[in-house]
């Protein structure tokens, strides 16, 4: 809009300056008495060259602006012109060549033990979770529980994830991430030997490590704020229990659910919202123990024999307690062989490897 704007204004002088010139020029060769006027002063030959400069200028001009009017015309008949930018609602997060220790040895046992993380490359992570209007708007069957536009989607299958990763990535003009097949049971489309291409440059599941790494953005504390569990600290960042839970649902497919508007409370130090409570965000990983072997670049958990209906869940949620919504607490949340759909405390947020 803003290069819109200066392109009429360039235009708009480019028009202002030719008639200027033309009236100038016009000036110039209609004197007083004509007879004093030296005879070479009015050759056609001049004028006419004179005349012809002027209307090529305006044809410029003309030109331009009709160029500047089908482009907006194009833009206002793509609404979602936004969703093949890439970066569009992502936040860049500096990972390469940095290392923290995951997990917290005073936290909860699922926490434990702390181990070393590194990573040899950047990634991009979205802003806010997921909406309904951006997975209606990628995905136009989707199911959403119509909560609003500006809530978060929660209970996604990963049938729905995936195909949301790889239909986003193709509007940006990005390899896909995920191969898979889909076959059907009585419970609805199933996932059959999903696989995920981490080089590719498309949309996914962040890893259970590179959420933590954004959540944490820096930090060392228990939560990204510092150590403060007070509730008016608290309610400053995370939408849980204390600002939440009076919200709950009556009904199911009710409009008064929990969860809230995405970044209705302030973001991490590195402007990522809701990355503590309203809801919780999958991850790519298999709920599994932690290891105390230190990781660089770790791809997500595969699928263990024990607990194998569980993917992790990040963040807390609208009905997490205040020690629920810190950087390093883990859930957990079913899908059922990636065939379910999981809790309706969870949703999701995408991330995308930079490619140097």
């Amino acid at each position: 809009m803003a290069l819109l704007v200066f392109s009429l204004i360039i235009a708009a002088a480019e028009l202002r300056f030719c008639w200027l010139r033309a009236t100038a020029e016009s000036s110039l060769f209609l004197p007083i008495e004509v007879n004093s006027m030296p005879k070479h002063a009015m050759r056609p030959r001049h004028v006419g060259y004179l005349r012809a400069q002027r209307y090529a200028r305006c044809f410029f001009v003309l030109s331009l602006l009709a160029l500047l009017s089908l482009q907006c015309a194009r833009e206002t008949n793509d609404p979602d012109s936004y969703l093949r930018k890439p970066e569009s609602g992502m936040k860049a997060i500096p990972a390469k060549g940095a290392t923290f220790l995951m997990g917290d040895n005073s936290g909860g046992t699922d926490e434990q033990p702390t181990h070393s993380v590194t990573f040899t490359y950047d990634f991009w992570m979205d802003s806010v979770e997921v909406t309904e209007n951006l997975l209606s708007s990628v995905l136009r069957d989707a199911t959403t529980w119509g909560l609003g536009p500006r809530k978060p989607a929660i209970a996604p299958s990963m049938v729905t994830i995936v195909e949301f990763c790889n239909a986003r990535s193709k509007l940006c003009g990005l390899d896909t991430v995920y191969a898979y097949s889909v076959y059907w049971t009585q419970d609805g489309p199933a996932l059959m030997d999903c696989t995920l291409d981490y080089m590719a440059n498309g949309f996914r599941l962040p890893t259970e490590a590179e959420w933590e790494f954004a959540c944490r953005a820096g930090t060392t504390t228990r939560f990204f704020w510092g150590e403060d569990t007070s509730e008016a600290t608290v309610k400053q960042y995370a939408w849980y229990e204390k600002n939440a839970d009076s919200l709950l649902w009556t009904a199911p497919h009710s409009a008064t659910y929990g969860v809230q508007v995405v970044a209705g409370v302030a973001p991490n130090p590195l402007g990522l919202y809701d990355m503590a409570g309203n809801a919780m965000e999958a991850c790519e990983d298999w709920f599994a123990p932690y290891d105390t072997v230190s990781l660089t670049d770790p791809v997500a958990v595969p699928r263990p024999r024990y607990f194998s209906r569980y993917k992790v869940a990040r963040g807390g949620c609208y009905l997490s307690s205040g020690s629920e919504v810190g950087s390093t607490f883990r859930d957990r949340t079913s899908f059922d062989g990636e065939r379910g759909s999981s809790s309706l405390t969870v949703g999701f947020r995408c991330v995308r490897r930079s490619v140097d």
